[in-house]
């Protein structure tokens, strides 16, 4: 049983693995901005799928990760980069 025990931690890693290289993809090509010149709006524009990227992780670590510690600090990532998401509008003029 140990051993079956070890073997699905190890499909339940490379399973994490996959899921987070996705992820990393997606925010990569996300992140990838022809400059228009206004590099403020471009700087917040690159920095949403940055901060995507964290929650996404974050989701990730919530799902899988085997430590309270861990998850609660995804918890508060999730939090703090979906704020900090709502500013990057704001700042560009899509809210309040």
């Amino acid at each position: 049983l140990p051993a079956l025990v070890g073997v699905a931690a190890q499909q339940e890693a490379h399973a994490f693995q996959a899921d987070n290289d996705i992820a990393m993809a997606r925010m990569m090509a996300a992140m990838h901005v022809e400059p228009t010149g206004d590099v403020d709006r471009d700087f917040l524009v690159m920095m949403i799928p940055h901060h995507q990227g964290a929650i996404d992780m974050s989701e990730l670590a919530l799902k899988n990760a085997g430590r309270d510690e861990v998850k609660e600090l995804a918890r508060k990532i999730i939090a703090a980069q979906k704020s900090e998401i709502a500013e990057y509008h704001r700042l560009m003029g899509h809210g309040n």
